[in-house]
């Protein structure tokens, strides 16, 4: 009995140390994997990492330029960026296999107002198990993913906006309207 009470003391000191740290995976509830990549556009940052986000809310979207559906996102990650971003939102494009002249395409034909990454390797996209495109992952504050969607869920560009709308309001306390009192 003392042999049993003597492991189970042993295997609790054990697991006690990773108790004290958050668990790191790609699942709603896990501290999200950090990761350094280059920025590709805007040029005026080189390299983005996300633990220095830390204390702000991240969107992350994993993006290609022939995707359709990321090409018909892209102008509201944009605008929510315009309206909240003084809020503490970060909106952040990381690509999968274009090289930079298609990445800065993209940021020139859509607009794109946030830091749009290049992934040598899909290294990134690998560590996120990016299957299917858009991909886009919510960020807490706290550096917790909140949600993970993959795909586009609406083609209604009015419930688009509503759903992305409603889960930035939850991220950043604020009431579903925003400030200006009218939907992205």
């Amino acid at each position: 009995m003392s042999r049993w009470l003597g492991l189970i003391g042993f295997a609790l000191l054990w697991a006690l140390p990773g108790l004290a740290q958050p668990a790191v995976g790609v699942t709603p509830g896990l501290l999200a994997p950090d990761f350094q990549l280059p920025v590709v556009a805007p040029p005026d940052q080189e390299l983005f990492q996300l633990s220095a986000t830390r204390g702000q809310v991240v969107v992350l979207v994993f993006w290609f330029f022939n995707c359709l559906p990321c090409r018909a996102e892209a102008p509201f990650f944009s605008m929510a960026l315009e309206r909240y971003g003084a809020r503490g939102l970060q909106v952040v494009g990381v690509n999968r296999g274009d090289g930079e002249a298609q990445i800065q395409a993209f940021a020139d034909l859509f607009h794109a107002r946030y830091p749009l990454l290049a992934d040598p390797g899909n290294v990134v996209n690998d560590r996120y198990l990016v299957v299917g495109f858009p991909t886009t992952i919510f960020i807490a504050r706290d550096g917790v993913i909140a949600e993970r969607v993959v795909g586009l869920e609406t083609t209604n560009e009015a419930e688009f906006a509503q759903r992305l709308e409603e889960r930035l309001a939850g991220l950043l306390g604020a009431p579903g309207q925003g400030s200006g009192g009218q939907a992205l």
